[in-house]
């Protein structure tokens, strides 16, 4: 007999950002779970508060860019993206 699969097993947990509060990465990796749940406004949340632990996390910056492209909010979405593509370029150089 075939379980049904508990959607809670699936669902994004806060733990990495619950263990290590101050980990830019843990913000990035919530914010990319909310996104894909379609919590756009949370996930911008998320990824800006990787951006304010670690302005130099280029990461952040391209998936903010990427929600913010979906809400429509194209001007701050190409701001992010520059900031993106600036900071890699520097960390790429390094």
């Amino acid at each position: 007999m075939l379980k049904k699969r508990d959607s809670r097993a699936i669902a994004p947990s806060p733990s990495g950002v619950e263990q290590n509060p101050g980990v830019a990465a843990d913000y990035h990796e919530l914010g990319e779970s909310l996104q894909k749940e379609c919590k756009f406004n949370e996930a911008i949340d998320a990824y800006r508060q990787a951006i304010k632990l670690n302005p130099d996390f280029y990461p952040a910056y391209n998936s903010l860019g990427d929600t913010l492209a979906k809400l429509g909010q194209v001007d701050e979405a190409s701001l992010a993206y520059r900031k993106a593509i600036e900071l890699e370029a520097i960390t790429s150089s390094a």
